[in-house]
């Protein structure tokens, strides 16, 4: 198993539908709502891909996903790493994530397909 793409954890989205924003003009906006915020909430999107001998196939975890298994929000992770390294926010969460898969190996060596190593890593 292995995260890609580790540095783009997060997206700026929207607070009411959760839709990734468009930042114009200095303001974000949703197009679902067609409203202009002045701010935005991170919310995780980690790529995964879990490989066996048979298949390689890719996995988006959203926010809730990454949350259950984390126990914690994108944004108190995105704001706990942007204390931390300033204004380039790094790979800590998803570190994390990488850490606690790690740990489950033997279940994700057991799984019968990638589908079931998924699960397995994310406690189902």
């Amino acid at each position: 198993m292995e995260i890609e793409n580790a540095s783009n954890w997060w997206y700026k989205a929207c607070k009411k539908c959760y839709r990734g924003l468009e930042v114009r003009d200095d303001k974000f906006h949703c197009s679902l709502y067609n409203i202009y915020f002045g701010y935005y909430t991170p919310r995780y999107c980690i790529h995964m891909r879990v490989m066996d001998e048979s298949d390689s196939p890719s996995f988006i975890l959203w926010e809730k996903e990454v949350e259950n298994f984390l126990g914690s929000k994108a944004m108190h992770a995105y704001y706990n790493a942007k204390e931390q390294m300033g204004h380039r926010v790094g790979q800590q969460p998803v570190q994390e994530l990488a850490s606690h898969a790690l740990c489950d190996s033997y279940y994700v060596q057991q799984a019968a397909s990638p589908r079931m190593a998924l699960r397995a890593v994310m406690g189902e």
